[in-house]
C-alpha cells in the first residue's frame, strides 16, 4: 500500500485535502522570487548583489518559467509563429 493511501494518510493523521509541506515550500519559493523582482525592478537590489549561486537559480527558474508559458500559450501545438498576424 502507498504511503500516499488514504487509509495511510488517515492512519496518520493527515489530510489529504491540505497542502503538504512541499506545496507549501514551493508557493514560498515563488513568493521569495517575486520579492527578489520587485526589489530589483524598485532599484533596492541588483542582480549581481546576490551571490552565484542564487543567480544561476534564478537564471534557471526564469528560463523554466519563459519555456513553460510560451509552451501554455502555443496554441496551434506547432511552434510555428509565422502567419499568425
Amino acid at each position: 500500500m502507498s504511503s500516499s493511501h488514504p487509509d495511510v494518510l488517515a492512519f496518520l493523521g493527515e489530510d489529504e485535502t491540505k497542502p503538504d509541506f512541499r506545496e507549501l515550500d514551493a508557493d514560498f519559493v515563488r513568493v521569495t522570487e517575486d520579492l527578489i523582482y520587485v526589489l530589483m525592478e524598485k532599484g533596492v537590489l541588483q542582480f549581481t548583489d546576490l551571490p552565484a549561486d542564487a543567480q544561476r537559480k534564478l537564471r534557471a527558474r526564469e528560463g523554466f518559467r519563459g519555456r513553460r508559458l510560451k509552451d501554455a500559450l502555443d496554441l496551434l501545438g506547432d511552434g510555428d509563429e509565422q502567419g499568425l498576424i
